[in-house]
């Protein structure tokens, strides 16, 4: 049945244009956010976020981002999960159009300084980005540029959860 439901929501993401499909194990439900969802929630403003690359070279300049924490998406889902320490084990990745991936842990987004700056951003400089694009920033990074994502068209919340294979007890 879910397979017919996320069937249903890719069609209406080819045929209505840019919407986000949010989607995962630990959902009840597929969802697709529209980008006037996303910019009728609360807005952020973060400033001054240089582009680092993983080497240390800054790639673009200090911009400043206007859109969503990611962790207001998040915590709008319907999260189906069985004991409290399961949310230890959700992974959040943010796949952009050319299939380009970053993860972050639920805690890390709800739990720390790094979750405060994981921005669904609408608007850099004050200028949207184009017609209804999104892009991802991790303004609280060391190195912004690994977990930049441009052209966000899904967020998958996954549990990976595993079992000890603990070779002492035989």
């Amino acid at each position: 049945m879910k397979k017919v439901i996320l069937g249903i929501l890719v069609m209406h993401m080819v045929l209505f244009g840019s919407d986000l499909l949010v989607d995962g194990n630990v959902l009840s439900t597929s969802k697709i956010v529209s980008y006037e969802d996303i910019y009728g929630m609360k807005k952020l403003e973060i400033k001054s976020v240089p582009m680092v690359c993983k080497n240390g070279d800054v790639k673009d300049k200090a911009s400043d981002y206007d859109g969503v924490l990611l962790r207001q998406i998040i915590d709008a889902l319907p999260i189906e999960i069985k004991e409290r320490h399961d949310y230890n084990s959700i992974v959040i990745t943010v796949i952009a159009a050319d299939n380009y991936q970053v993860t972050f842990t639920y805690n890390e987004l709800f739990n720390t300084k790094v979750g405060d700056g994981v921005l669904l951003s609408y608007a850099k400089n004050s200028k949207a980005l184009g017609d209804k694009e999104l892009a991802l920033i991790s303004a609280n990074d060391l190195k912004t540029g690994p977990r930049h994502v441009k052209n966000v068209k899904e967020i998958q919340v996954n549990m990976t959860k595993y079992e000890v294979k603990n070779d002492t007890q035989k």
